[in-house]
């Protein structure tokens, strides 16, 4: 990420990171009330938080979004490797449907990896022992969004051993975990306590 400049709108704030950057750069955030402009690398490996501000929007040319947090109700804007999310990590452990619960009354989601780059964000931001918005239905895991996970991903997201209660049942939530050999997803029974990250605007 660029340090921030002014300018007079969302055009101008995107015409000048172009001509800065040569297109190195294709999604900016801007302030409308500020006017500040800032650049978001795609691939930036830096801190992933970007110090929101209220009247902050990120403009993604990758994707065509729009992307404004709640600043007010804590929510921050993270990007990361081309994913660009507003999370809220809460630092209190619960199961796994009272996480969801409160998710869904902050008008928000438990944060899904379900794509490399949201996968790397989720590294980068969570807690220990995270949930993830994974669910076990029948023999498939599932997004909370209600998409079964891609094979080639499937086999990315796991850590080794894992799912290991696939067909038997008890663990049919997943969190992301610390242990050695297992600092990717775990099936963990809905029970567990763990911490977790809302997603606005998803």
């Amino acid at each position: 990420m660029s340090p921030p400049w002014t300018s007079n709108s969302k055009i101008s704030c995107f015409v000048e990171c172009k001509n800065l950057f040569q297109d190195r750069y294709r999604s900016v955030v801007y302030n409308s009330q500020t006017l500040a402009c800032t650049s978001v690398h795609p691939k930036s490996l830096d801190d992933p938080i970007l110090g929101s501000e209220p009247g902050d929007v990120l403009y993604s040319q990758e994707d065509g979004r729009d992307l404004t947090c709640d600043t007010t109700a804590g929510f921050q804007l993270y990007h990361l490797c081309g994913a660009a999310a507003c999370l809220l990590t809460i630092s209190t452990g619960d199961i796994y449907e009272n996480a969801k619960a409160e998710c869904q009354a902050r008008n928000s989601i438990i944060y899904m990896p379900n794509t490399f780059e949201r996968f790397a964000l989720l590294e980068a931001i969570s807690p220990e022992y995270t949930w993830v918005g994974l669910n076990k239905s029948g023999d498939l895991w599932i997004w909370e969004e209600g998409k079964a996970v891609e094979p080639e991903f499937y086999r990315f997201i796991w850590s080794y051993g894992q799912p290991n209660s696939l067909g038997h049942g008890g663990e049919e939530c997943t969190a992301r975990t610390y242990d050695v050999f297992l600092d990717k997803l775990h099936d963990w029974p809905c029970a567990a306590i763990f911490k977790f990250v809302c997603e606005q605007g998803y």
